[in-house]
């Protein structure tokens, strides 16, 4: 079973290098056209929001310096 990721990366391919169609390439890679030009809308702040409260659920006392060196020795 091919992923959909594996089949967007196919239309891709075929729209670029093949100068197909979007309609074709998609209709190729079995996906709809809709899933070919689909962007994600997804907050990239979103993972370290999570970090920061689960350090503050943690320890509530600490401040914000605190908090900012624990997650900047956790990136190292």
């Amino acid at each position: 079973m091919v992923k959909l990721a594996q089949r967007r990366k196919l239309a891709d391919w075929l729209v670029k290098e093949k100068q197909m169609s979007q309609r074709k390439a998609a209709r190729l890679a079995g996906i709809s056209r809709r899933m070919l030009v689909y962007q994600s809308k997804k907050d990239p702040q979103q993972e370290l929001q999570s970090q920061i409260l689960t350090i503050v659920e943690r320890h509530p006392y600490w401040g914000f310096w605190k908090v900012y060196h624990c997650l900047r020795n956790k990136q190292k």
